[in-house]
């Protein structure tokens, strides 16, 4: 509450609960509150004739007081072989820090996803500290990371501290077939050839009885397919290519920035 020129009727709320229809004496607010003050906006309707009639607003006053976890530390970056280390730190404050989130942007931090973590946890990593590495941060490309400390105040529900960033790039001049779900099985290739490229077409070509002329039933093409070629030098590298292929998972081929 104290936003200037703030109209119940027509103003963007920080929470809406839009038209619950019955006779519903209570709702609940479906998303965490910061610390602030607050007026909740009531109104009630009526259906006459199709046609709904709103009484005028009342309101009641209400406050939030959360303690939050301590900001923690920036994100330690480190440029190595083929990925980026990500070192996250908490700090001690008002509220124990149970967990950090950890997100990444590759276009300057319009938009953030979660770093991929062994756990599948979405970014969540329970404690005050850890070494997390990105093996998908695009070749050449600025990556900037944001961390944040909360503290689990019910399971799954959680306060947090704001966020602290930094960024990194990381470049390599070489091929890099990897694994993101088991990035053990990563490795350098040789691209021995140009990646081809095919929209299979679907079609039936049938030849009715007593018909000279063929019918075809034709649909949409296929999906993009094609082959790309790497040189295998030693047997080594056919075995590390074997385990890549042989694990099922989906593979990202990263190439220099120049390409």
């Amino acid at each position: 509450y104290g936003a200037g020129g703030f109209d119940a009727a027509s103003s963007a709320a920080t929470w809406d609960s839009g038209d619950v229809a019955g006779a519903a004496q209570s709702v609940q607010v479906t998303t965490p509150l910061a610390s602030a003050t607050y007026r909740a906006y009531v109104r009630v309707g009526q259906t006459v004739n199709g046609v709904t009639h709103w009484s005028d607003y009342a309101y009641t006053g209400f406050t939030v007081s959360v303690t939050l976890p301590a900001d923690p530390d920036a994100p330690t970056l480190t440029v190595q072989t083929g990925r980026i280390k990500v070192h996250v730190e908490g700090n001690t404050g008002s509220a124990t820090t149970t967990h950090l989130e950890v997100k990444r942007s590759d276009d300057g931090g319009t938009t953030y996803e979660p770093v991929r973590l062994t756990t599948d946890t979405d970014g969540l990593i329970t404690g005050t500290s850890a070494d997390i590495y990105d093996y998908e941060a695009p070749n050449g490309t600025l990556m900037t990371y944001r961390v944040r400390a909360l503290h689990e105040v019910t399971t799954g529900n959680y306060v947090s501290s704001a966020w602290v960033t930094a960024t990194a790039t990381w470049t390599d001049t070489v091929w890099w077939l990897k694994c993101p779900e088991s990035p053990s099985l990563n490795m350098v290739v040789l691209p021995d050839s140009l990646p081809g490229y095919q929209r299979p077409v679907r079609h039936g070509v049938f030849q009715p009885l007593g018909r000279e002329d063929t019918v075809i039933v034709a649909d949409t093409r296929g999906a993009p397919r094609g082959t790309m070629r790497f040189q295998i030098d030693t047997p080594a590298e056919q075995d590390d290519l074997d385990a890549l292929l042989d694990c099922n998972l989906t593979l990202l081929l990263q190439g220099p920035a120049a390409h």
